[in-house]
């Protein structure tokens, strides 16, 4: 899959509103949960996504915050498959 454009990821930033670009080539989001499991569950959900898209992300568990990174390290960039299991976060993470 080919490398987003820098213009096709600032467009991608304006879908994904707490989704914050670093080293201009990482999608980074902080999830918060009440509970610690709650938030271990989400870990487990976008893992098992990640694994059918063969596509993995950077995932720290700190209590009842979960940070997510995606990128594409074979691309040098950001890639389509970044940004749609970005918005799978997030749709996950608004149904809990």
């Amino acid at each position: 899959m080919a490398k987003l454009s820098d213009a096709d990821v600032q467009s991608a930033l304006e879908g994904l509103l707490e989704w914050e670009l670093e080293k201009g080539r990482i999608l980074k989001r902080d999830f918060k949960f009440d509970d610690y499991l709650v938030g271990v569950d989400f870990v487990r959900q976008v893992a098992n996504q990640a694994e059918s898209k063969d596509h993995h992300p950077y995932i720290v568990i700190d209590y009842k915050t979960v940070t997510v990174k995606w990128t594409s390290w074979d691309e040098g960039g950001l890639t389509e498959k970044d940004t749609t299991l970005a918005k799978y976060c997030d749709e996950l993470y608004d149904v809990k």
